[in-house]
């Protein structure tokens, strides 16, 4: 569950993680040239990403034992999720304090 303000976070996000890995070229009727706007929308409950890759995966993609894979799948899309937090063997993530 997140809060309104985290949505708008990872629906602005989220078309970039989608582009980062898709296989796919966006279709002519992409609702992203339609509307001029990437994201959609922020709006919570509203769709946020353009259709152009909904059940578009690789040969040989594996769901794993997720039972009704095949009926969910053309609502599925790729999406490269990347760290979003700072490692501490990668950069200094101390903060310092003023001294009160």
């Amino acid at each position: 569950m997140v809060n309104e303000d985290e949505m708008r976070v990872w629906k602005a996000a989220l078309p970039a993680m989608v582009e980062r890995c898709r296989t796919w070229k966006h279709k002519q009727s992409c609702e992203y040239v339609e509307t001029g706007r990437m994201p959609l929308t922020d709006a919570m409950g509203q769709r946020s990403l353009c259709s152009c890759g909904e059940g578009v995966f690789p040969g040989g993609f594996d769901a794993g034992n997720f039972i009704d894979w095949n009926r969910f799948k053309r609502f599925a899309m790729r999406v490269a999720v990347p760290m979003l937090f700072s490692i501490p063997t990668m950069e200094d993530v101390s903060v310092d304090l003023p001294n009160t």
